[in-house]
């Protein structure tokens, strides 16, 4: 017969020829596991986000004790065990290139039963620093009688550029997708 899912105890006697037998043999407990554990959740890096690190850290909850293997972009990234409380975190152990990439991890619990595949987070490696933003305005050597100019220019797109005048911060400005960007003293 088959055994229940759970946890069972086994032990055993020994008979000879002549039917004496013996002591129980130490019993010896062992679990019965064939019930897949829930799909971990990934949590970092988040959905959508950006790092300037090629090499992060993936974190998330899964079944406490199990083993949770995290992969990016299809290959097999880092393994964790999840904590007591269900909490796993691995590192990245080689440098991803800069660009997108997807993570997603599976765990097995103690029986080796699989999980469903976690949710899939794609993130953005960017570990260059953007080139040099180009001032527009005011033109190099250009004179003007407005006390609170405006500066432009053009830099790399979604970056943040900060103008400093005379070596003080005068503002700050986002450059548009196509690179564009402005702002007020």
């Amino acid at each position: 017969t088959a055994l229940a899912e759970g946890t069972h105890t086994i032990n055993a006697i020994a008979r000879d020829a002549a039917s004496n037998a013996s002591a129980p043999s130490a019993a010896n407990a062992f679990t019965i596991d064939t019930l897949a554990p829930a799909a971990p959740v990934l949590t970092l890096p988040a959905n959508g986000s950006a790092s300037s690190n090629p090499s992060p850290a993936y974190s998330g909850t899964a079944e406490p004790g199990s083993s949770v293997t995290v992969s990016v972009d299809g290959a097999v990234a880092c393994v964790a065990v999840a904590t007591a409380a269900g909490s796993f975190s691995c590192n990245q152990p080689i440098t991803l290139a800069d660009g997108a990439h997807s993570a997603n991890a599976i765990s097995r619990d103690a029986g080796n039963n699989a999980s469903p595949v976690s949710n899939t987070n794609t993130f953005t490696v960017d570990a260059a620093p953007p080139p040099a933003p180009v001032v527009t305005a005011p033109a190099n050597g250009s004179t003007g009688n407005n006390l609170t100019p405006v500066y432009s220019g053009t830099a790399e797109p979604d970056s943040t550029v900060a103008v400093r005048v005379d070596g003080a911060s005068a503002c700050v400005a986002v450059a548009s997708a196509a690179g564009a960007w402005s702002c007020a003293q």
